[in-house]
This record gives structure tokens, sequence and C-alpha cells, in this order.
């Protein structure tokens, strides 16, 4: 028969052992979770930072169609102009016998009244 004290030193090793080996294990999924946490953060991270660079590409596509409408308008509005005071001159060369009602100085001042 086996005494008693190696009875109990062999149960002892066993626990020590299983204790280890359990240890050992909940390291492990520790760090595959650690691992699958960063995988999935760091993906997560990356779709933000896409997200937010293609609403900066569309706010800045927005602002330079804003930019080429303004501009626009304002080649627009400086055609037009031209087109009146070429109309003007070409109408008081025409008629020198008629005046204009304003004053070319009045005129100008009025037009930047907006």
């Amino acid at each position: 028969m086996i005494p008693l004290w190696v009875k109990l030193a062999l149960a002892g090793a066993i626990v020590a052992v299983a204790a280890v080996w359990h240890l050992i294990e909940v390291e492990r999924a520790r760090t595959a979770g650690q691992m699958a946490e960063r995988v999935a953060w760091q993906d997560q991270r990356l779709r933000d930072i896409a997200k937010r660079e293609a609403e900066r590409k569309a706010a800045e596509a927005k602002i330079a169609q804003i930019e080429a409408d303004y501009l626009a308008r304002q080649i627009n509005s400086q055609v037009a102009m031209t087109e009146l005071e070429k109309a003007l001159a070409d109408e008081q060369a025409d008629n020198p016998a008629c005046p204009p009602a304003l004053s070319r100085k009045l005129r100008d001042q009025l037009q930047n009244i907006r």
C-alpha cells in the first residue's frame, strides 16, 4: 500500500500542475482577447478616419463649387456692367446734345449701394 504522505504529495502535485495550467490558459485567453479587441479598435479607428476624410473631401468639394458659382456670378456681373457702360458711352456719343440725367460720379456712387 502507498503511504498517505505519498498520496498527499501526489495530490498536491496534481493540484499545482492544474493551477499552473489554469493560469497559463487564463493568460492565453486574456492575450487573445486583448489582441481581438485591439484589432477591432484599429478597424473602427480606420473606418472613422476614412469617414472623416470623406466628409472633409465632400465639404471641400462643396466649398469649391460655391467659390466657382461666386466667381461666375462676379464675372457675369462684370460683363454686364461693361456692356452697360459701353451702351451708355455709345448713347452719349450718338446724342451729344442730350446730357445724361445723372452725372457719372453720382451714378458710380449709387451703383455701390446694394
